[in-house]
């Protein structure tokens, strides 16, 4: 008797994966639920249940640490555009709607931050001045008038990465909350990778 083929893995990107089995040609692409992602073997006529060697999988959600390393990314773009090197990410359900990197100089504006820009985008995409199920990724402590705009949008959850003792709103607002009352604030999450980049590019210009 022939050996059924294993799945194999195509790829990877984000949160998608997709496998196939050899012996059928199918593939699978996730479908998401609130709690996991499932696998179905889909067709282009009928979904069709999973053979012995393509089982459902289910994975855990995407962590805090998956979405600051994608707004390490945007940094990194600013990075090698020659802008202050600042990236931030917005979520719902753990599924990308925008993202954002400093921009001031490419569109010399100074309120081209990482935040504004990915704020902005985010009200776009949506068709909704404010934000109560998202989740907003920044590598650095927002500037005042980020905070502001984090403020208005109503956020659920701010989480960034390194503290910015110059620039950052702290040095203006504490000991005062600026953000909204229902806003959740974690801090220090990868705060080394991301301040290390800010130091790398000042160190540049010097």
């Amino acid at each position: 008797m022939k050996k059924a083929a294993s799945p194999k893995l195509l790829a990877v990107s984000y949160n998608k994966i997709a496998y196939v089995c050899p012996s059928i040609g199918f593939a699978y692409f996730p479908v998401s639920t609130p709690i996991f992602t499932t696998f179905f073997l889909l067709t282009t006529r009928r979904l069709l249940p999973a053979c012995h060697s393509l089982l459902p999988i289910y994975l855990c959600p995407m962590t805090d640490e998956h979405f600051m390393q994608l707004a390490l990314k945007e940094a990194q773009r600013a990075f090698d555009e020659g802008e202050v090197p600042v990236g931030a990410i917005i979520t719902i359900n753990e599924k990308i709607i925008a993202r954002g990197y400093n921009q001031v100089e490419k569109l010399n504006d100074c309120t081209a931050h990482a935040e504004i820009i990915a704020l902005t985008s985010a009200f776009n995409f949506l068709g909704n001045k404010y934000l109560p199920d998202a989740t907003v990724y920044i590598t650095v402590e927002p500037c005042l008038m980020c905070t502001g705009a984090l403020y208005w949008s109503k956020v659920a959850r701010i989480v960034w990465g390194a503290a910015d003792e110059k620039n950052g709103h702290k040095h203006i607002t504490d000991p005062h909350f600026p953000f909204h009352p229902k806003t959740i604030i974690e801090n220090g999450l990868l705060k080394d990778q991301c301040g290390q980049l800010m130091k790398d590019f000042f160190k540049e210009k010097r």
